[in-house]
């Protein structure tokens, strides 16, 4: 009874079921909604659980970050940090240059 009054907020973290998941258009609409960090390519879990330990939750948020990352993101080495960065304002820069119509 405690557990369905507690009514705890949930959020659809990606995982390997999702590609044939039925509620995945779902999921894929909140995460670009979102703008998720797993939507960065090539990211993985642990990096995106480090990322927002960090601070930075969204795609925009960590092309944004200074290279290297000032403090340092704990659990991520430098090279990988300085790729999913680049990955991250590339796709940004995409988004900003994409024409309105796509």
């Amino acid at each position: 009874m405690a557990a369905q009054q507690a009514q705890r907020k949930t959020y659809p973290e990606p995982v390997e079921h999702c590609r044939i998941c039925d509620w995945a258009t779902v999921c894929d609409a909140q995460w670009r909604k979102d703008d998720h960090l797993s939507l960065v390519a090539n990211i993985t879990r642990n990096q995106r659980q480090a990322l927002v330990a960090h601070g930075t939750e969204t795609v925009a948020g960590l092309a944004r970050l200074p290279v290297p990352a000032e403090p340092k993101v704990e659990g991520i080495k430098d090279q990988a940090f300085a790729n999913l960065h680049q990955q991250a304002r590339l796709q940004v820069q995409g988004r900003e240059e994409a024409p309105a119509y796509l």
